[in-house]
């Protein structure tokens, strides 16, 4: 995993930091946009998830639908080909079209390809 990353990003109370080991996902829903944390501690942010997208593609994190942007560290389960979803670590559970599943599955290897070769 990257050590000791931080992201500032701009919320309704002002800059919030967070390290990237921390952030489960991001969310996206009716307009308002969120950072969800590990400790399930979820920061409105006012900066959009398109915008975030922009920051942390490089950085492990994979767009999984409209509305989510996951950190793809977090994943804990994914599901069979039936039954098109991820668990992340705290449990929730996510559906990956099928138009972004082979995307998910590039991106999950380039990511622990990364790590190996890192650690």
């Amino acid at each position: 995993m990257i050590k000791n990353f931080n992201i500032n990003l701009p919320s309704k109370k002002g800059k919030v930091a967070a390290n990237l080991n921390q952030i489960l996902y991001f969310e996206s829903m009716r307009g308002i946009d969120y950072m969800v944390l590990l400790n399930e501690e979820k920061i409105e942010l006012t900066m959009n998830i398109t915008e975030i997208e922009q920051i942390l593609w490089s950085q492990g994190f994979f767009r999984v639908s409209k509305n989510y942007l996951i950190n793809l560290r977090m994943i804990q389960v994914i599901f069979p080909d039936d039954i098109p979803m991820i668990m992340l670590e705290n449990g929730k559970r996510l559906f990956v079209p099928g138009s972004r599943q082979k995307a998910l599955f590039k991106a999950l290897e380039s990511v622990y390809q990364l790590e190996n070769t890192l650690y």
